[in-house]
C-alpha cells in the first residue's frame, strides 16, 4: 500500500493542518498518504462537510480516516452527535465503516481498538477486508491491550495491513525506540508482514524559554533513523505528526507574542518576539536564514515572504503561523530525497 509513499503525516482535521495539505505541491502530495485524525468540522452542521474538505485538499488520493477520541462532544450540535455515534463500537463499528464505504473510494479505515472486544476486533477485520482498501492500525507503543489485540486478532488476518507504531507526543519520544523496534519484530515474525509506519510528535508544549532565534530538534526523525537501522529488511515508511501537537482543551490566557517557525528536515528553527517585534519582524529573520530558497517558493514560504513585505495577506496570528509552519514541515519531509519540487502554478490567492 505504501510502496510508492515516502512520508505519512498524521493530522487533526482543523483549519490550519488541511490548509496547510492543500497547499502542498502536487509532486510531494503523490508522496504523501495522510492519516486524517477526524473531529467535526468548526462551525459545520454535518461530520459529512469533512469530504469535501479532503476533496479540496488531497482531490483523489488515498489518505488513511482515523476518529478523534480526545475530541469532547458538545450537547445540541448534530455534528458533534454524529461524530459520537462513528465512535460507537457496535457491530464492529459499523456507523464508521459506512461513512468510510460511503464518503469517498479513497478513504482507508484504520481499525479502532478503544472500546473493542475480542468480537469488535473480528467484525471490524471483516468490514475492512469486504471493503477491500486494506486497513491501518494505530498502535501507541507501551498499550498493553492494543498489544494484545494486533497479536490475536490483527496479525494475518486484515488483508493488506499498514500498523502506525506512534510514540506519542513528547521530548522523550526517543526513549521508545526499544518498544518500536520490538513491535516491528512481531510484525515481521507474521506469515504475512505488515507495512510499518514509525511516527510521533516531540513538537514543543512550550515556547516561552525563546527569546529570539532557537533551533529545536526533529525527534521524530531521529527515532525512525534509529528503527530503520535496526530492521533493513522491514518495509518501513516515516511518519510525525505535521509538526503539532494534540489539540488543546481550551484555556490558557494572555497575548501570545509573534513566533514564526522555519522548518528544516531535522529541526525547527523558530523565531519568536522578545521585546515588542512585530510578525513581520519575524518573518524578515526568517528570510535572512542561508537556506532561504526563493527559487523553492511554496505557499508558506508565500505567507512568510508577504508578511515581511507588510502585504494584505500577511501572517497576523497564531493559527495562521501555525499553518504556514505545517505547510513548511510537510514539504520538508516529504521532499527529503526529492530535488526539484516546485511547480509553475499562478500566484498563491489571498486567504
Amino acid at each position: 500500500m505504501l510502496e510508492a509513499i515516502d512520508y505519512v503525516p498524521i493530522l487533526h482535521t482543523r483549519v490550519a493542518e488541511i490548509k496547510a495539505l492543500k497547499n502542498v505541491p502536487t509532486l510531494l502530495k503523490d508522496l504523501t498518504l495522510p492519516v486524517l485524525v477526524l473531529r467535526p468540522w468548526q462551525n459545520a452542521s454535518r461530520i459529512n462537510f469533512f469530504w469535501d474538505k479532503v476533496e479540496d485538499a488531497i482531490a483523489r488520493r488515498p489518505f488513511a480516516l482515523d476518529l478523534d477520541w480526545g475530541y469532547e462532544l458538545r450537547e445540541n450540535r448534530s455534528a458533534d452527535q454524529e461524530f459520537g455515534e462513528l465512535r460507537n463500537p457496535d457491530n464492529g463499528f459499523q456507523q464508521y465503516f459506512d461513512f468510510v464505504r460511503g464518503g469517498s473510494n479513497f478513504a482507508i479505515p484504520v481499525i479502532q481498538h478503544r472500546g473493542a472486544d475480542g468480537d469488535c476486533f473480528r467484525e471490524q477485520v471483516d468490514r475492512a477486508n469486504t471493503l477491500g482498501r486494506g486497513a491501518f492500525y494505530r498502535m501507541p507503543v507501551n498499550d498493553a491491550g492494543a498489544l494484545v489485540a494486533l497479536q490475536r486478532y490483527l496479525l494475518d488476518e486484515v488483508e493488506r495491513l499498514v500498523i502506525v507504531v506512534d510514540a506519542g507526543w513528547g521530548s522523550h519520544i526517543l526513549e521508545h525506540e526499544l518498544s518500536a523496534s520490538r513491535l516491528v519484530e512481531m510484525g515481521l515474525a507474521a506469515t504475512n508482514p505488515p507495512e510499518f509506519v514509525i511516527a510521533g510528535s516531540s513538537f514543543p508544549d512550550s515556547f516561552g524559554h525563546i527569546l529570539g532565534r532557537a533551533e529545536i530538534p526533529i525527534r521524530e526523525r531521529q527515532l525512525y533513523n534509529a528503527v530503520s537501522r535496526r530492521h533493513n529488511e522491514a518495509e518501513l515508511t516515516y511518519g510525525d505528526w505535521g509538526s503539532t501537537r494534540p489539540p488543546s482543551r481550551g484555556g490558557g490566557g494572555g497575548e501570545i507574542p509573534p513566533r514564526i517557525d522555519w522548518p528544516r528536515l531535522a529541526e525547527w528553527v523558530c523565531f519568536r518576539a522578545s521585546g515588542g517585534e512585530t510578525y513581520q519582524d519575524m518573518a524578515n529573520a526568517v528570510l535572512e536564514e542561508d537556506d532561504w530558497d526563493a527559487d523553492h517558493s511554496s505557499w508558506g514560504m508565500y505567507l512568510i515572504q508577504a508578511t515581511a513585505e507588510g502585504a494584505p495577506n500577511a501572517i497576523r496570528t497564531p493559527g495562521a503561523a501555525a499553518a504556514a509552519r505545517i505547510n513548511l514541515h510537510l514539504i520538508s519531509q516529504a521532499a527529503h530525497e526529492v530535488h526539484d519540487w516546485t511547480e509553475d502554478d499562478e500566484p498563491y490567492p489571498d486567504d
